[in-house]
């Protein structure tokens, strides 16, 4: 949740700067919220699909930023409606390389980052780590009230 609240304020300005020319779409489940994840993980990923896919159109465009619980896994997704990835993935900028450099750090051999074009245009860059939540279910519970 709080990566969440990071973001939506980079958000805010963004659409300050780009007004009606970015639509965002959000949609992150319950389990995710509560997930353990990097700092600033989400933000470089939004930045990129912002600068490279939605700034430099005229009629702007949209984001979609996923967050999923699957199990023993999380996986978040940025997606943009762009024209696609333009070069060769594996040869990107300076936020994008340090992102998986850190996953791997992090995460190592554990996580998964890729970046791909979409199945309807745009790109997509997915990343999957271990869920993780930031407490325990029994310290959930306690902290609830419900000792059950």
């Amino acid at each position: 949740q709080e990566e969440m609240n990071f973001l939506t304020l980079y958000l805010d300005i963004e659409r300050a700067r780009l007004r009606d020319r970015l639509e965002i779409c959000l949609d992150v489940d319950e389990g995710a919220r509560v997930a353990l994840v990097p700092h600033l993980i989400l933000q470089p990923l939004v930045e990129n699909a912002i600068r490279h896919a939605i700034a430099p159109r005229i009629e702007g465009g949209s984001v979609t930023i996923l967050a999923k619980r699957h199990g023993d896994r999380l996986q978040l997704v940025v997606r943009d409606d762009g024209p696609g990835l333009q070069s060769n993935p594996k040869t990107t900028g300076l936020g994008l390389r340090n992102t998986r450099q850190r996953l791997q750090h992090l995460y190592p051999d554990t996580h998964r980052f890729s970046m791909r074009n979409g199945p309807t245009g745009g790109a997509e860059v997915e990343v999957e780590v271990p869920y993780k939540p930031i407490w325990t279910e029994h310290e959930s519970t306690m902290a609830s009230g419900d000792p059950t």
